[in-house]
């Protein structure tokens, strides 16, 4: 169907679609028989006939088909080319198409109701999500431009194809300020009302059903559970909507919805308030649980969210500490979040949170009764009004006032003061006294804010810049200077002790974090991050219910850890990693936060593993311990809603749980493998190949740094299946490995950990060919690792690993030479046994020779003997 069409049939359903029936066929007589049959289409799919199930509920109940999954891509509809699927909802899949015109084309987006589904009933559904769209026109609503129905009968429409991300997401791309927040949402809340002033509630407002444009304009998307409201909105809803096959996203559904009550507009009130609170706040009132909980108690009408003040006060630590491994944490933005969400709180605490807080009210009655009364409400926050959120008072509209009004209301208090001071000497002398304890007070005020300004603000600053280093000693001094002035004035004002703790961490950072930008000071380090756990401690012993500073002070350990594993002091690391397990051992907390701490718990576990097997006084056994603890925590952390929600960090819950389950399986399979037990060694790494596997499924396209994680766990499996004599499977997953390593390294030639794994693979695959007795190719696979090795040497001098890795992949070159036999290979294997032994001697002498790695020297020695002896 060209616009033109749609345009023809759209005035025809405008005409006709509030006559009485008995009148519509004459009103229509003048139109061609095809307006006509999709212009009763268009007057059949009323909404309030019948709700919107999704694609399984209609299973079940024998109304639709389980059609096949389908892919259209490539293919035309009407005088549109789909591209390549954007998404697949209930009822129909969304494609970007491309609209081929005389002499022109542009992009689209086009639902098309999927196969066996195309039943009467969501027939009429997908046909009322049409309707609706043609009835809207509002800049922050997507648009809809023509419709119509495929060869086999199959309904669809076409609408503007919106590039942008969700809500969510831009806030979070942007660092959006509060302010810019609520801007931006209240065009969201325009584009609600106008659908509302349009009769049309849509009850499924969710930040991926807000998409914001690059030009910052939101669009609203998703009408297909719409529902258009009647004459008398106090009318009950539709038998199928009390059903239990109702469509909805539990987070952001009213209670109303959730219980199949009758839904108004004040149920898109309630949905609005959510996506506030968690652009504002970082997270959602309730997660999926919590909300079955209430909406099932008797007492959920008093059921009352946390403030999002206090939600972002108390993660000021979570997200700042939770980057999956420290070497690739970005110390700029732990900073950062930890300034912008004490920011983010002070904006929050009073009116936006009383304000949130009504429009997320249980009971419909005490909400906003429209989404122009919530976006009032907010528009007085932005201009320092009262709002009708918070209780009124002669005291609160004073506050109000003198916050618009500050010079006037200082100038008027300025000559107030004169008069009163001319009144009497007693006056004056206790108006003295007053002002010498605020001026001490604000200077105590002016030394906190300049210590948390030099440390945060001014360093940053000049961090980067060419001979810095002198001057960024000099801030640190000066800013310990001021902290250590506080400390002594701190007393029991926990507050105050909390900053002092995070100025005494990040001052440790700065100093000497062996995974950041820092001044090469690791003792000095220690020492400022000895008294930022001794405060922490204190935060703790004051209040032992604070789960939140044992937290906080596992995490300082664990960073004390760090700079003593970089200096090589293992057993200090070690005692460092057992005080941070044990704080965290028995943190029950009733909150979403106990999954944070669990699974930072199975990170320190297998922290700890790892540097107990590379110490050669201990165990194996007991790095085994650790690692299958860490598993065994991180699988029994429950599923949420919340989990693959990109934080501040720019990871996902789903995607550090998934990392640290598959290095604990990784590792559980290298201990297995050094005792020589093939079976157990191949089944933990067949498991942790299927965790990393998960764990780049996660994001679309997967994320380079889980592509690379994937192929070490395909490379392990790949030489174990080697090992046991399945040669075919080992080669495909070798050669897999291979082939994403190359790709990312293509994709990225600086990028250091990508050749690093390129290396590898090569080197994997080398063993593989091996083990299948074809040496020669094994060889070139081998020298290819050898040289990339050597060139990372040259970037990177001074890197153990890489230098262990080199020393290796030379050891297995001069075995395979020495298989090969005759002079020359003999000659070629002696060469690399020398090299090898070489490298292994300096890492040795170093004293950073792992356990797993001790009898490599040795080897080298014996292959330097045989070779020379031959």
């Amino acid at each position: 169907m060209d616009p033109n069409h749609w345009k023809i049939v759209k005035e025809a359903f405008s005409e006709v679609e509030n006559l009485p029936e008995s009148a519509r066929e004459a009103a229509l007589a003048r139109y061609s028989e095809e307006i006509r049959a999709e212009v009763n289409l268009l007057l059949q799919a009323n909404p309030d006939k019948e709700d919107f199930l999704e694609k399984p509920a209609l299973i079940e109940i024998g109304i639709a088909k389980n059609g096949p999954d389908e892919d259209l891509s490539d293919s035309l509809i009407g005088n549109y080319r789909l591209i390549r699927k954007l998404g697949d909802g209930g009822m129909g899949t969304v494609y970007l198409a491309e609209h081929l015109g005389d002499g022109f084309s542009h992009l689209v987006a086009l639902k098309l109701i999927k196969p066996g589904m195309d039943s009467t009933l969501v027939a009429r559904r997908f046909l009322s999500e049409r309707r609706i769209l043609a009835n809207l026109d509002h800049p922050n609503i997507a648009k809809m431009f023509d419709g119509g129905s495929t060869p086999d009968q199959r309904p669809y429409f076409v609408m503007e194809y919106i590039r942008g991300q969700s809500i969510r997401a831009y806030c979070e791309k942007h660092r959006l300020g509060i302010r810019s927040r609520i801007e931006l949402f209240l065009k969201v809340c325009s584009a609600v009302a106008y659908a509302h002033q349009n009769l049309v509630i849509h009850r499924d407002l969710k930040p991926s059903n807000i998409l914001v444009t690059e030009d910052g304009e939101p669009k609203l998307l998703d009408f297909g559970i719409a529902k258009m409201l009647r004459s008398n909105d106090s009318e009950p809803e539709t038998v199928a909507t009390k059903t239990q096959f109702r469509i909805l996203t539990p987070e952001y559904a009213s209670p109303e919805q959730i219980r199949g009550d009758s839904t108004t507009t004040r149920s898109d009130v309630y949905s609005l308030g959510v996506i506030l609170y968690e652009l504002t706040a970082g997270s959602r009132p309730f997660n999926r649980e919590q909300l079955a909980s209430l909406i099932d108690s008797e007492l959920s009408s008093g059921a009352v969210p946390p403030k999002p003040s206090t939600v972002l006060i108390k993660a000021l630590h979570s997200d700042a500490h939770t980057a999956p491994a420290e070497d690739t944490s970005d110390g700029s933005s732990n900073r950062e979040t930890m300034l912008a969400a004490r920011q983010f709180a002070r904006h929050l605490k009073g009116d936006l949170d009383n304000i949130i807080l009504k429009a997320i009210r249980f009971e419909p009655e005490h909400r906003y009764a429209t989404v122009n009364e919530l976006a009032e409400d907010l528009q007085a926050y932005l201009q320092g009004l009262p709002v009708k959120a918070t209780a009124d008072s002669f005291s609160y509209r004073m506050r109000k006032f003198f916050q618009r009004h500050r010079l006037s209301a200082l100038t008027a208090s300025f000559f107030l003061v004169a008069i009163l001071l001319t009144a009497s000497v007693a006056v004056w002398q206790a108006y003295k006294a007053n002002q010498q304890r605020n001026l001490a007070e604000k200077r105590f005020a002016d030394v906190r804010t300049l210590a948390r300004s030099l440390i945060f603000d001014a360093h940053d600053a000049i961090r980067d810049l060419p001979g810095s280093t002198p001057a960024r000693r000099q801030l640190i001094a000066s800013a310990l200077e001021y902290l250590d002035r506080l400390a002594a004035d701190a007393r029991n004002d926990m507050t105050l002790l909390d900053e002092l703790a995070d100025g005494y961490e990040r001052i440790g950072d700065v100093r000497g974090n062996p995974f950041l930008s820092n001044l090469g000071e690791p003792d000095a380090a220690i020492e400022s991050y000895r008294k930022a756990l001794e405060i922490r401690r204190k935060i703790a012993e004051n209040d032992p219910q604070n789960i939140q500073a044992r937290y906080a002070a596992s995490i300082v350990h664990s960073k004390i850890r760090s700079v003593l594993q970089a200096k090589g002091e293992i057993a200090g690391a070690e005692a460092e990693l057992q005080q941070a397990v044990l704080l965290l051992s028995d943190a029950k907390s009733p909150d979403a936060d106990q999954r944070l701490y669990r699974l930072t718990e199975s990170r320190f576990r297998l922290q700890l593993g790892e540097i107990i097997i590379s110490r050669n006084d201990r165990l194996p056994a007991e790095a085994r311990d650790q690692f299958l603890r860490a598993i065994v925590i991180a699988e029994s952390i429950p599923e949420d809603e919340s989990d693959t929600v990109t934080g501040r960090d720019g990871l996902s819950f789903a995607e550090k749980r998934f990392d640290v389950l598959q290095m604990a399986y990784r590792r559980l399979g290298q201990y297995y493998e050094e005792n020589s037990n093939t079976s157990d060694a191949l089944a933990n790494f067949e498991k942790a190949l299927a965790a990393a596997n998960q764990l780049r499924q996660l994001a679309v396209p997967p994320k380079p740094q889980a592509e690379l994680v994937y192929s070490i766990s395909l490379g392990n499996s790949a030489r174990l299946l080697a090992a046991t004599g399945s040669l075919t499977d080992a080669m495909a997953k070798s050669n897999d490995a291979l082939a994403i390593c190359k790709r990312i390294y293509e994709a990225d030639p600086e990028n250091y950990l990508a050749e690093s794994e390129l290396a590898g693979a090569f080197e994997t695959r080398g063993e593989v060919l091996a083990k299948a007795g074809r040496p020669r190719e094994a060889v070139s696979d081998f020298i290819t690792a050898v040289n990339l090795r050597r060139k990372l040497t040259e970037r990177k001098n001074g890197d153990n690993y890489n230098l262990s890795n080199l020393a290796e992949t030379l050891l297995n070159l001069g075995k395979t030479y020495e298989d090969l036999g005759g002079v020359q290979n003999l000659t070629a294997a002696e060469k690399a046994y020398r090299e090898s032994l070489s490298f292994w001697k300096e890492i040795e002498a170093a004293g950073l020779l792992p356990r797993y790695y001790a009898n490599r020297p040795a080897l080298a020695a014996e292959g330097i003997h045989r070779t020379a002896a031959r």
